[in-house]
């Protein structure tokens, strides 16, 4: 009987995979937990939610090596102030957002096609763009030929005009219709308002009674702070080309699939789809344990488009916001969603105004996720559109 020992221990189920699947393309099997057969890709959760992988021991030293290797090279692959670089695949990188330094505003990612490199998102910070193409040069060699921008909110398209002029921006319709007739407006009032919004958030700070809200506040003023230094830099540069349903980009050693449901947590939401390697980039559809931004949304068609991503055959999540995700995410945002428009229900029911349901207490499921300021003005936007008749 073959005898199974561990080698790593995690909390994230996508790192669980990563690691497995590695470990497992290399002719090491892996398993999770005591489990005798099966892949780890079915992986089985510890008690305290640990996930520890084991692999034969014969083959332990081999394994460790492995995954050392894969660490140090997840380590080595770029550094930015802003973001972490996570290698997906073979040339496929995720860009995710450092809370702890304030971040890029977002997160973002690219695909190396062979001849050129699909970039998914601009980010918000001038800087982070930067650091976003010198990514791209340092780890492919090849040309950023192709920026999509999954929807028109800021913290996502800032960024465009850092790219290269000969990079073609694509979006949606939709997206191109709203960077061109308010981003210039937004960027206006936020050279404006960022002073004293930054100011607000100092005092809130020093008001601040517990350490994770005084975390949170100080990435929000590090953040902001950042973008009021080089907010000159930003350029607004709308989508020269746009699509409907479906667009397939064609390199010389893989294709990706930008897609568009329509609406969702905008009225014209895309994602690119890698079939092959089962990944997707998801844009503000996913905020992965981060509450989501609703303010502005179609509620009702962004859970339809969640139904529809979560029939797709995906592995790994890279999301608008939070850390790299897994369908299991996709169904809590959706019951997330579910579970407000109850909540503001019950407020009406009940007689209440906008005000009450600001002040409802965050169901106690979602009460450690990050973003808990959007929370209230997410259920004042859902007991408008309730109360005006509107579908959720």
């Amino acid at each position: 009987m073959m005898t199974w020992k561990p080698v790593a221990i995690t909390y994230s189920v996508v790192e669980a995979a990563m690691m497995a699947a590695r470990l497992e393309s290399a002719g090491i099997p892996a398993r999770s937990h005591q489990e005798a057969g099966g892949s780890a890709l079915g992986l089985t959760v510890g008690p305290f939610g640990e996930i520890t992988i084991l692999v034969p021991e014969t083959m332990v030293e081999q394994a460790l090596a492995m995954l050392e290797g894969m660490a140090m090279t997840q380590e080595e692959l770029f550094t930015s102030d802003y973001f972490r670089l996570h290698e997906l695949a073979d040339g496929v990188y995720a860009a995710i957002s450092r809370s702890e330094t304030g971040g890029a505003g977002s997160n973002a990612g690219f695909v190396d096609l062979g001849n050129s490199v699909l970039v998914f998102d601009a980010l918000m910070l001038p800087r982070a763009a930067r650091d976003l193409l010198a990514a791209v040069d340092k780890l492919t060699g090849n040309p950023a030929r192709i920026l999509v921008n999954s929807h028109a909110h800021p913290d996502h398209i800032y960024g465009n005009g850092i790219f290269p002029a000969e990079t073609l921006i694509v979006a949606t319709p939709t997206t191109r219709e709203n960077i061109v007739a308010h981003s210039a407006e937004y960027l206006k009032e936020d050279k404006k308002e960022l002073p004293g919004f930054i100011a607000q958030l100092q005092k809130e700070l020093k008001e601040a009674s517990d350490d994770a809200t005084r975390r949170a506040v100080t990435t929000r003023i590090t953040l902001y702070s950042a973008l009021l230094e080089t907010i000159d830099e930003v350029a607004i540069r709308p989508p020269e080309m746009t699509f409907k349903g479906h667009v397939t980009f064609y390199g010389s050693e893989r294709s990706v699939e930008l897609v568009t449901y329509g609406r969702g947590h905008t009225d014209g939401d895309a994602f690119l789809y890698l079939p092959e390697e089962r990944i997707l980039f998801s844009g503000d559809l996913l905020f992965a344990k981060t509450h989501p931004y609703l303010p502005g949304s179609i509620p009702e068609a962004w859970r339809t488009t969640l139904d529809k991503l979560l029939a797709l055959d995906i592995e790994t999540i890279v999301p608008g916001h939070g850390d790299l995700a897994g369908l299991e995410d996709l169904r809590t945002e959706r019951d997330y969603l579910e579970a407000l428009e109850k909540l503001v229900r019950q407020v009406i029911a009940q007689g209440g105004t906008a005000d009450d349901a600001a002040r409802v207490a965050i169901p106690a499921e979602y009460a450690a996720w990050d973003g808990a300021r959007r929370f209230p003005d997410s259920m004042r936007f859902l007991f408008e559109r309730l109360s005006e008749g509107g579908q959720v």
